[in-house]
């Protein structure tokens, strides 16, 4: 059999140990059953970093496209590409956060009749995962209403690039040009990839500093020594403090014309 080839990141556990000894005094050990799991929110957290650069030179671009007045064709490209890569950008910042949330939820002090009404009441992910956090951590009234805030855009979009829906919508005015176009090519932009990649790291690294459970205390000191190795210089800022981030309307239903009955209508 292979020996089990262990990682950073991993968490190992034994299950089915048994130790005993017969009559003759000979110890007989049998199993133990290994299991192992991989902590991928610090792979995320590191993807999502490898990503903000492009996302953010990507708007560079195409703000120089369309100030210096190119074909349409240049123009309609340079939205093209940032709305990619902002795209992939925000799917790895919001997956670092769902993985950070696999690890934090078997721990964390929300109460079953709490899980079966989110169950029951198909409560939003990102409002669970906030719920979570604050029972969790020590978060500040303030910061816990402005993590609130950028967990259901961030979620949002993420569910927008995940699950793409084609039902029209009425066309949106983009925040930096003269022009309205679909909504995803005004909310998929550097400037927000930049926000949400910063944002998700930014709650690891406090979420580092103030845990209320032993439980969660080993998880936490592990999860602040990688961040520290993927963030040297602490916490990243965002390159604008406000950034203009929008949230799409639920998609409205078609309206399906109904024509009258061409059966005969009894006197």
């Amino acid at each position: 059999m292979l020996g089990v080839f262990i990682i950073e990141g991993m968490t190992i556990s034994l299950r089915n140990l048994s130790i005993s000894m017969d009559e003759d005094g000979e110890v007989k050990i049998t199993g133990p059953d290994v299991f192992v799991s991989y902590d991928a929110c610090i792979a995320w957290a590191r993807i999502a970093l490898s990503l903000r650069e492009p996302a953010l030179s990507s708007m560079e671009e195409r703000r120089k496209i369309w100030r210096d007045q190119p074909s349409e064709d240049d123009k309609a490209k340079s939205l093209e590409k940032e709305f990619a890569a902002t795209m992939q950008a925000v799917v790895a910042a919001v997956t670092c956060i769902d993985a950070l949330y696999d690890q934090v939820a078997p721990h964390a002090p929300i109460g079953d009749a709490t899980k079966e009404s989110w169950r029951r009441k198909r409560t939003a992910r990102h409002t669970q995962i906030a719920e979570t956090l604050r029972a969790a951590f020590r978060i500040n009234a303030q910061d816990m209403k402005n993590v609130r805030h950028l967990l259901r855009a961030m979620y949002t979009l993420r569910d927008a690039s995940v699950h793409p829906s084609s039902t029209p919508q009425p066309p949106h005015p983009h925040p930096e040009l003269p022009i309205v176009t679909d909504w995803r090519l005004t909310a998929f932009r550097g400037d927000v990839a930049d926000m949400f990649i910063c944002s998700a790291l930014r709650i690891l690294w406090d979420i580092t500093r103030g845990t209320k459970y032993e439980k969660l205390r080993d998880y936490a000191d592990q999860l602040k020594g990688k961040l520290e190795r993927l963030l040297p210089n602490g916490k990243p800022d965002p390159h604008n403090a406000t950034v203009n981030f929008f949230v799409p309307p639920k998609p409205s239903p078609v309206a399906v014309e109904r024509r009258p009955s061409s059966k005969p209508v009894s006197p």
